[in-house]
């Protein structure tokens, strides 16, 4: 082969892989729902009771979206309302079971309500999903650790999701 085919072929695979990076996607990608991006950003602001309202919406629409249900569940739970979050990381669960993020977060509402052993239940669950590297596993062993007195902080991570 020449020199030249091997340049373009390189300059193929680096646009591509630049593409990719900047976030780019062909027209037939979906687009994401505006209701649940302006979620997202107001979970992340600390807002959660618009969370709440946005995901409300948005589930109207897509009641079958486990991270729609996760999301809101997350701001019930920063909002201190345990029963609807249990209720949704349920619902987010039934519909996804390998959900990692619903197992966390619903851990995190287990020791909210004192509840350690079922804390515990969902580290051994994240641990067979994905193993003590992952994030959300890591993320809830510092919780529980943190709950249960010792603070250790061995192989977890301090990331935030």
């Amino acid at each position: 082969m020449r020199p030249t085919f091997h340049l373009a072929l390189l300059a193929c695979a680096l646009f591509a892989t630049t593409s990719l990076a900047a976030g780019w996607s062909n027209d037939n990608d979906p687009k994401p729902d505006p209701d649940y991006s302006d979620a997202l950003a107001a979970n992340r602001l600390g807002q959660h009771e618009r969370a709440v309202g946005l995901l409300q919406e948005y589930l109207e629409r897509a009641p079958k979206d486990a991270n729609g249900q996760n999301q809101l569940a997350y701001a019930y739970r920063k909002l201190g309302k345990l029963p609807e979050a249990l209720r949704h990381y349920q619902l987010a669960l039934s519909l996804d079971p390998k959900h990692r993020g619903a197992h966390e977060y619903l851990g995190e509402a287990y020791i909210a309500l004192g509840d350690l052993a079922r804390a515990e239940a969902e580290l051994q669950t994240l641990f067979q999903l994905c193993g003590p590297g992952c994030n959300e596993y890591a993320q809830l062993k510092a919780a529980l650790d943190t709950a249960k007195g010792t603070g250790s902080t061995g192989s977890t991570s301090s990331a935030g999701q």
